[in-house]
């Protein structure tokens, strides 16, 4: 049976993998939530409502 790695799939799943890990801290940095509210908000998210806010819809420039 021939055992054949593929090293350039691995490597690009591993730098996709660190740059994904890399964006989710900067946006978790960015919304200020710590992982553990993150996990409690992704347990919480099907027994509770989401909690009502107002929308801000883009505004188009005045003088386009």
């Amino acid at each position: 049976m021939e055992f054949n790695i593929n090293l350039d799939n691995i490597n690009k799943r591993a730098e996709q993998n660190s740059a994904d890990r890399e964006l989710r801290k900067e946006r978790q940095i960015r919304t200020g939530m710590s992982m553990q509210q993150t996990v409690m908000m992704a347990l919480n998210k099907n027994l509770m409502p989401p909690p009502q806010q107002p929308v801000n819809p883009i505004q188009p420039p005045k003088n386009a």
